[in-house]
């Protein structure tokens, strides 16, 4: 779930991404002081390994990007705002998983039918809000 997207490219001003184009940049990740910049840095995780026998869960902080056109000079109004309401969480294994039994539960719970509410431990829903502005700004922003 990670479209990277070289420091460079970025600065010199969205031309690393087709026009009309919403990405997670990067998921950045907290410093010393527990605290998550809105800013591209090179501090992100761009892969991972979620052990399901951790009962923290795992935290994803997205660096969104919005480069649909911006609001014509003078234009208050950005009707290409692109208004966040929840995210889909989909918990997969590897494409070649080593046989164990956590790969063989979360295949089992992915098999079940819809109906089935262990499915939701594997797929799901989550409310949030917020909005990224259009123009190709490069900051998670909560409005």
């Amino acid at each position: 779930m990670s479209a990277v997207l070289g420091a460079l490219s970025l600065l010199a001003g969205c031309g690393g991404t087709p026009s009309g184009t919403f990405i997670i940049v990067q998921n950045q990740v907290p410093d010393s002081n527990c605290e998550v910049s809105g800013a591209l840095s090179a501090l992100y995780r761009s892969s991972g390994v979620l052990d399901v026998r951790l009962s923290g869960g795992y935290v994803l902080f997205p660096l969104l990007q919005n480069d649909f056109p911006g609001p014509s000079a003078g234009s208050t109004v950005d009707g290409n705002r692109i208004a966040l309401s929840s995210f889909d969480i989909d918990v997969d294994v590897a494409p070649e998983p080593e046989a164990s039994p956590i790969t063989d539960l979360i295949q089992m719970l992915r098999a079940l039918d819809d109906t089935d509410t262990r499915k939701s431990w594997v797929q799901y829903s989550t409310l949030t809000s917020g909005s990224v502005a259009s123009g190709c700004p490069l900051a998670a922003r909560t409005d």
